[in-house]
């Protein structure tokens, strides 16, 4: 497994995992550490890649934090890999306008 870390222009953080040189999931972290979003690619699902994102960034001291704007499936993997969980926002929801959970 490596990661690579890029910073763009805004101060956000990209994370791109990558195993046997395939990239398997990737993450955006806000300048204040929420997830902006943390994705696993479709032929990698289900084999713990983006948790294992999540406890790479907690352990290189990036300080990741759950965002309150989650999906449905993003809430259940958040309770899953842990730290504090804000509640999530209504819908629609008025910090990112989404209205799909």
């Amino acid at each position: 497994m490596r990661v690579e870390k890029i910073v763009n222009y805004t101060g956000k953080r990209i994370f791109h995992m990558f195993v046997d040189g395939v990239k398997v999931s990737t993450a955006q972290l806000e300048r204040d550490g929420e997830v902006a979003w943390i994705c696993t690619y479709a032929k990698h699902l289900r084999k713990g890649y983006a948790t294992a994102l999540w406890n790479w960034m907690v352990e290189q001291g990036e300080q990741p934090k759950h965002s309150p704007c989650r999906l449905i499936e993003g809430d259940r993997w958040a309770r899953k890999v842990g730290g504090e969980l804000p509640p999530l926002h209504k819908i629609p929801c008025n910090k990112c306008g989404s209205d799909f959970y």
